[in-house]
């Protein structure tokens, strides 16, 4: 698919910015910065989301960073 397919079916809108990482998911690549940045531009109106790909040690961390920050929708 195309990346309009992908943002369609995860319901990100076209103008809105996306920042993506595809990778092993451990801790000193920084990932729950990312995801705190994405809820940090959120709060002030910015349109962006992250699509972060991979597995690793740091997953269930992220995961749970995510679920307590209410970010599911955006990251």
């Amino acid at each position: 698919g195309d990346a309009r397919s992908l943002r369609r079916s995860l319901e990100i809108a076209d103008q809105d910015l996306t920042v993506t990482s595809v990778g092993s998911l451990i801790a000193r690549k920084g990932h729950d910065v990312v995801v705190r940045a994405i809820v940090a531009a959120r709060a002030r109106g910015v349109p962006v989301h992250a699509l972060i790909c991979g597995e690793g040690e740091a997953r269930a961390d992220l995961e749970r960073l995510v679920a307590d920050l209410g970010a599911a929708d955006h990251v």
